[in-house]
């Protein structure tokens, strides 16, 4: 009788996983944050009122949780936190509308930034997985 290997065919902890998260943090670490909250830029907060962590984006993204969790990661209260379902309230300093959406790839439920406006999330108040910049 045959003993079958458990283990998987690159091996634990090989180098193509290792890879292919080092290139998922590459695709994150493209898509947010800075912390600077720049001209230019969209940023989502963990508080209420623009409080806590923020992470600020500069393009649309379709899913806050693939490949990996976009995190916040200013200073504050939810640093480090996953974005998705975690954002309270957003600050858009981009010069066109940004709407942020309840289900990810630009669905359900959303609220839209106009360029300058800054505030709560109402429709996507802790139900967040993704925002899409449209051109004014």
């Amino acid at each position: 009788m045959a003993v079958r290997n458990p283990r998987p065919a690159g091996g634990y902890g090989s180098q193509s996983g290792s890879a292919s998260r080092r290139a998922a943090q590459d695709y994150a670490d493209g898509l947010e944050s800075d912390r600077r909250r720049e001209v230019g830029e969209f940023c989502l907060y963990w508080g209420a009122n623009l409080s806590g962590s923020v992470s600020d984006f500069n393009s649309s993204v379709p899913d806050y949780n693939q490949p990996i969790c976009l995190d916040f990661k200013g200073p504050g209260q939810g640093q480090g936190q996953c974005v998705k379902d975690n954002a309270q309230s957003a600050w858009n300093r981009t010069t066109g509308t940004v709407i942020v959406y309840y289900h990810p790839n630009y669905g359900n439920s959303s609220d839209v930034f106009a360029s300058g406006q800054a505030g709560d999330l109402t429709a996507t108040y802790l139900h967040n997985e993704s925002h899409r910049f449209v051109q004014s």
